[in-house]
């Protein structure tokens, strides 16, 4: 099937496909909350105003919208000298945002991502590189990457990256019942005792002036427990990412997507969880509880938010990146992905390529977006 593929490289342009955005998305095997329009709207808006676009569209003969690689710029120095300009995945950063892809239509998969990867290459000397961490292998989106490149002569690294998820059974009796026998017990005994001795109340976000005053207890309380064992938490280190909560949050609720949970006791925040509920499954994404609180009332806080998910028949509860023994205790089960660093086969793409060199890693430094960058 003929495609015509074009390049995006200003934000008004790329507004102008907004309405059909979702709709791809939604045919796609990529379809998460992460790549919506509205995540990557609100992060344009609120972490990166200024980002160097290089999104492709790709469209069918017909004219409809089979694919989308939203990508932007950044750069890299490798041993803080020599520069790499690199692309990476809208709304990836300060946000939260795992499982990036190219957005393509089920129907065409293959074909409409080597047409990204081939309009990517036509204007190579934009661009030396591709960081693409965290994604998701059961979609097929890490094979259908590796696929391409492998058949378009790209360079590429791949590791494995494991994520956690819960499904979520008819009934919170039934859920129970799956968690080990000493913390089933110890949820039950923990509960009774906040919500019967200490006048704790489950509470949820559900009115726009209201997300200000949860969103304020979640940095709090996050700061609250990282400041505890002697750390900055994520709020305060990426102060854009506060930015990119209130943003996005507002926008979540007005979809019906937000997921404010929070535990009070005498009208105070004891603990709070904020994720999206989008499709069939909840995407956990920050948490935070009172160190000085009451025993165990995070635990309690996650105990009641999965009880009010089955009751709105959410099937999948998502850790999101990594497998612990925590996360098992609550009947995780660990998949996987991978990060994935690709190359076009130039001579200086070449130093990163003979051997394993890893944007995370000490010896390949972000300028920007950089986890140190501040307001």
């Amino acid at each position: 099937m003929p495609f015509k593929a074009s390049v995006i490289t200003d934000w008004p342009t790329l507004c102008s496909i907004s309405s059909e955005w979702n709709d791809l998305l939604g045919r796609s095997a990529s379809d998460t909350v992460f790549l919506t329009w509205e995540w990557v709207s609100a992060w344009y808006e609120s972490v990166a105003p200024n980002a160097q676009l290089l999104t492709v569209i790709v469209r069918d003969d017909a004219g409809k919208l089979v694919a989308i690689g939203p990508f932007y710029l950044t750069r890299m120095r490798l041993l803080g000298v020599l520069p790499f300009r690199v692309c990476r995945v809208l709304g990836d950063c300060y946000s939260g945002s795992e499982y990036p892809d190219v957005i393509t239509d089920r129907a065409n998969e293959g074909e409409a991502l080597e047409a990204v990867m081939k309009a990517l290459l036509d204007r190579r000397e934009l661009w030396d590189c591709i960081w693409m961490p965290k994604v998701a292998g059961w979609t097929g989106g890490h094979e259908r990457m590796t696929t391409c490149c492998r058949n378009l002569g790209l360079m590429f690294h791949c590791r494995r990256h494991d994520f956690s998820l819960v499904h979520l059974p008819a009934s919170y009796d039934e859920y129970l019942q799956s968690l080990p026998k000493k913390r089933r017990a110890l949820i039950r005994q923990r509960t009774k005792a906040l919500l019967d001795g200490s006048g704790a109340s489950f509470e949820k976000c559900c009115a726009e002036e209201d997300v200000e005053t949860y969103l304020g207890a979640l940095f709090h309380l996050h700061q609250k427990r990282w400041r505890g064992r002697g750390e900055e938490g994520s709020f305060v280190r990426k102060p854009l990412m506060a930015a990119f909560y209130r943003t996005f949050a507002r926008l979540a609720l007005s979809r019906g997507w937000l997921r404010l949970f929070a535990l009070k006791i005498g009208g105070e925040f004891k603990a709070i969880q904020i994720g999206y509920a989008y499709g069939d499954t909840f995407s956990a994404l920050q948490e935070g509880f009172d160190p000085d609180g009451p025993s165990e009332v995070g635990n309690v806080l996650r105990a009641m938010a999965v009880q009010s998910l089955i009751e709105e028949r959410v099937q999948w509860y998502d850790f999101l990146g990594g497998f612990t023994e925590h996360k098992r205790l609550w009947r995780a089960t660990e998949r996987n992905g991978a990060d994935l660093f690709i190359g076009h086969p130039n001579l200086r793409n070449r130093l990163l390529f003979y051997k394993e060199v890893w944007p995370s890693g000490r010896f390949l430094i972000e300028d920007h977006p950089a986890e140190r960058r501040r307001l």
